[in-house]
């Protein structure tokens, strides 16, 4: 059924879009990009495990891989890799920079984040999150999306979730935008794009691999995209690894 569900899927992709981006197949001299959606915070969909993010580096076996890590702290969090902070709390980027180490691809650190962007952040949800009529939709009808749909991986990973990831994004920031600070996210993505533009220009003809908190999933897609040699691969393309993904989860469950 869920092989099923992704061939019409790819069916949509191909007739509404010249580009195959559900198409897995390695494009000849053309730079690709697979961007990954990472959910980031307390409540993560249960279909999103550990192992996700490397199945999908392993079936996409890129040439570099970018990281969702300030470029000032790459060295140190290489250097610790099973105890630093940062992969502690993002664990999706210890399995990327292990992969990277084990698999020779090249390691480009695409995160804007920054000291200043974490004191105003943590100054921010010290006070709580808004109390706005307008915020409080946007989280509760995500919250229930996930709660609805969160063990299906294609709904974690796909263009329906992000929507709803960036629609409560900018509702917090519309609600509250002096209150953010640095961490606004509109300032955030705007840092993110530019070390990711910047790291893009670096490998010409490559196949890359991006894992990034998906409220800037389709921001990075959408800047890729401004170069006509670039093709977007879907991380939903990789079906082999996704049935993988399901089926040992599925065991896990049982």
């Amino acid at each position: 059924m869920f092989r099923l569900a992704r061939w019409w899927l790819l069916v949509l992709a191909l007739a509404g879009c010249g580009d195959p981006w559900m198409d897995p197949t390695r494009a000849a001299r053309r730079t690709e990009v697979i961007v990954v959606p990472v959910p980031r915070g307390p409540a993560t969909p249960p279909a999103f495990r550990d192992g996700v993010v490397e199945t999908l580096a392993r079936a996409a076996s890129p040439d570099a891989i970018f990281v969702e890590v300030p470029p000032a702290d790459l060295e140190r969090i290489e250097s610790a890799l099973d105890t630093d902070p940062w992969v502690e709390a993002m664990p999706d980027v210890r399995a990327l920079l292990a992969f990277a180490r084990d698999h020779g691809a090249k390691v480009e650190p695409v995160s804007g984040w920054t000291p200043e962007v974490g004191r105003d952040w943590r100054a921010f949800i010290a006070r709580g999150l808004p109390d706005d009529p307008l915020y409080r939709r946007a989280r509760r009808h995500r919250l229930r999306e996930d709660a609805d749909e969160g063990d299906d991986l294609e709904f974690v990973l796909g263009a329906a979730r992000r929507r709803l990831v960036e629609w409560e994004s900018r509702a917090l920031e519309g609600t509250v935008p002096d209150a953010l600070g640095a961490a606004a996210p509109s300032r955030v993505g705007a840092a993110h794009e530019a070390l990711f533009r910047a790291a893009l220009a670096r490998h010409e003809g490559a196949r890359i691999f991006v894992a990034i908190d998906a409220k800037y999933a389709s921001q990075f897609e959408r800047a890729a995209s401004a170069d006509p040699n670039v093709r977007i691969v879907s991380p939903l393309a990789f079906d082999d690894a996704i049935d993988e993904l399901e089926e040992a989860f599925d065991a896990l469950d049982d």
